[in-house]
């Protein structure tokens, strides 16, 4: 066996291993409790079921040979979780433990219920999280990082060091079905469970259509998953491969990208891979033995997608009318206390069918968020006024009805249905400005019976010292995005950014209030980041913007791809600064710029260290330019004559 589960290659990166990710994530389905504590509508297992497993479990010791006479002095070794499941042709990897702190043995001797011994090695696990320190791609960081897996023999680390997992690898033999093992003098209770034999049953079909599956957007978003081994199966689903074995080469544990379908190059990475491909087939297979429509209804849950609008800068360059992305549940540990239900032969198939139904259940049926808080102005009986755009996602199989209205409006308000997985894009007028002085105002979003209330950020009167632009944050994320919440995308310590717009007071005396306007924006930055940095503004309504600018950390100036040039703009009159710990932009703001009535829609970029900040709102990874916000310029005190 040690020919086959070889070291991975020497020279990997150093490593921050995540413990609570290990731990609660890989082996989080095994877990005796299931998921009866999260949803409701389960019975309890009857007593008879109990009973059956019982004697089953008495006949497996009747047929246990005991432990391999030939195996060395007892050393305390036992299984880090209460359930080991197992399955034939599966290569079985499962979390162990030093029970005395003992150093643990590179190899063991497993011994199977019908006496064949066969070698066992015992690894550690490593993971890397690389954080903000990879570029950033279309597929930014919508999933949870993947990190990069990698693994050392046991005996490279003492037992129970900090943030260190450890793991027993056997080929259990390809005749085993039933009783435990002995792992040296050790016992180890398995959970067998039967492998899935027809890879073209429909209990595996792919829930997306052809188009999703086609999706380039969909397929780099998904990267993620086919570069984690804990959540490969999900992708491998959604694209109809999960009956099948992983073909072509082997994917790096260092590779940025990873290959559809390809395998890690680490064997025991992989079958952490295939054993969870595994538990799902078997899963999924049962579960439509009894229920297809309700398989079917999971699997769609499982992989679920939503089609964004075409809309101008919040679909990808080149991908405008391409745009499907995942929306499915990441959240690890619920999803194990799923599949443990689902796996468990004990239960009886009315609890299965009613947790996975409560499952579902659970689940949000939408999702909601403001784009930009003036993306545009209309006029109507109450004046000219800002409108917020927002995007109602459906993120259910049936159709549901969405709308939006603004807190402190009396009209009604806008209405769509977006069809299942699909979004829209509406505009929602903000109360005028009396209505807006009483308070905060907000968009009410609802889908189905999902609903928020989400802060809009209303149009600021700029008086001196100017008009502040607090809240810059990172991309959204899928879990951010669910939850309405922006907290978790503040920029990291030493990474901040601020901006002001103010009004030179070496201005001649003008009574045009759109003279004289500058732009000050400062970067923070650590003594690790790069050098290359940019700073991106842009000016006008969303989609119809009146120009943009570039401007980076070393004096360069220009403007985004596919931006337009701003009329009569002097780039020699812009200054950049450079610190020990941060760095800075002046920009001039020409008068074109700026409404006749003094109002300036201004959205702003800052790009570098492998991550992207955004004002007035986070943006979706893949969106090409920032929401907006409205300034009134027009009340600046005027300098004394």
């Amino acid at each position: 066996m040690s020919d086959r589960i070889a070291p991975p290659p020497s020279g990997t990166p150093c490593r921050l291993l995540m413990f609570v990710v290990i731990a609660a994530a890989w082996w989080g389905c095994s877990s005796s409790s299931g998921s009866a504590s999260r949803h409701a509508g389960g019975p309890s297992v009857p007593e008879d079921a109990v009973v059956r497993s019982a004697e089953d479990r008495r006949a497996e010791v009747s047929a246990d040979p005991g432990p391999d006479p030939n195996a060395r002095p007892r050393r305390l070794i036992r299984a880090a979780e209460p359930i080991v499941w197992a399955m034939p042709g599966v290569r079985l990897v499962t979390p162990v433990e030093s029970a005395d702190g003992r150093r643990l043995p590179k190899r063991v001797r497993v011994r199977a219920a019908d006496g064949t011994t066969v070698e066992g090695l015992i690894r550690r696990v490593d993971v890397e999280f690389a954080g903000t320190s990879t570029p950033r791609s279309l597929a930014g960081g919508w999933l949870p990082e993947p990190g990069i897996w990698s693994t050392e023999p046991a005996d490279t680390n003492v037992v129970g060091a900090a943030l260190s997992q450890f793991v027993l690898v056997v080929d259990l033999p390809p005749e085993a079905r039933g009783g435990p093992v002995w792992v040296d003098r050790n016992r180890f209770d398995l959970r067998w469970l039967p492998p899935v034999g027809d890879e073209r049953s429909p209990a595996l079909a792919s829930p997306l259509g052809a188009e999703g599956r086609r999706s380039r957007v969909l397929a780099e978003l998904a990267r993620a998953e086919r570069r984690s081994p804990l959540r490969r199966w999900r992708y491998r689903l959604s694209v109809g491969r999960l009956a099948a074995a992983p073909t072509g080469p082997p994917e790096r544990a260092t590779a940025g990208v990873a290959r559809a379908g390809g395998r890690f190059d680490d064997p025991v990475i992989e079958a952490i891979a295939r054993q969870r491909e595994a538990w799902w087939r078997r899963a999924l297979a049962d579960l439509h033995a009894v229920d297809s429509a309700l398989a079917s209804e999971l699997r769609g849950r499982l992989a679920a997608t939503v089609r964004l609008p075409a809309t101008p800068r919040l679909s990808p360059v080149g991908f405008a009318e391409d745009t499907i992305v995942p929306v499915w549940p990441t959240d690890q540990a619920d999803l194990d206390a799923l599949l443990t239900d689902l796996l468990d032969r004990d239960l009886p198939v009315g609890d299965r069918r009613s947790r996975t139904r409560a499952w579902l259940g659970a689940q949000p049926v939408g999702m909601g968020w403001i784009v930009a808080d003036a993306a545009t102005a209309t006029i109507d009986a109450a004046g000219e006024r800002p409108v917020a755009r927002v995007i109602l996602a459906n993120l259910s199989g049936r159709s549901a009805f969405g709308s939006a209205l603004a807190t402190g409006e009396d009209a009604p308000p806008q209405l769509e249905a977006p069809p299942p997985n699909e979004a829209r894009v509406l505009d929602v007028p903000l109360p005028d400005a009396a209505e807006r002085l009483r308070g905060g105002v907000g968009v009410r979003l609802q889908v189905g019976d999902w609903r928020s209330t989400r802060a809009a950020a209303l149009p600021t009167t700029a008086a001196p010292p100017g008009w502040r632009l607090a809240g810059f944050h990172r991309d959204w994320t899928l879990d951010a995005c669910l939850r309405g919440e922006i907290r978790s995308l503040a920029p990291a310590a030493g990474r901040e950014t601020a901006a002001l717009v103010y009004r030179d007071t070496d201005t001649p005396f003008s009574e045009d209030p759109r003279d004289g306007w500058w732009l000050y924006v400062e970067c923070q930055r650590r003594p690790r980041d790069d050098e290359d940095e940019r700073v991106r503004v842009w000016f006008g309504p969303m989609g119809l913007e009146l120009g943009a600018i570039e401007v980076r950390a070393d004096g360069r100036v220009g403007r985004p791809d596919g931006a337009k040039s701003i009329t009569a703009w002097d780039a020699s009159r812009v200054r950049v600064e450079q610190r020990d710990s941060q760095w800075t932009a002046t920009i001039p703001i020409p008068p074109v710029l700026i409404g006749d009535d003094g109002t300036l829609f201004l959205g702003v970029e800052r790009i570098g260290a492998g991550e992207r900040q955004a004002w007035p709102r986070p943006m979706l990874p893949w969106q090409t330019e920032p929401g907006r916000a409205a300034g009134d310029l027009s009340r600046w005190a005027l300098p004394p004559r």
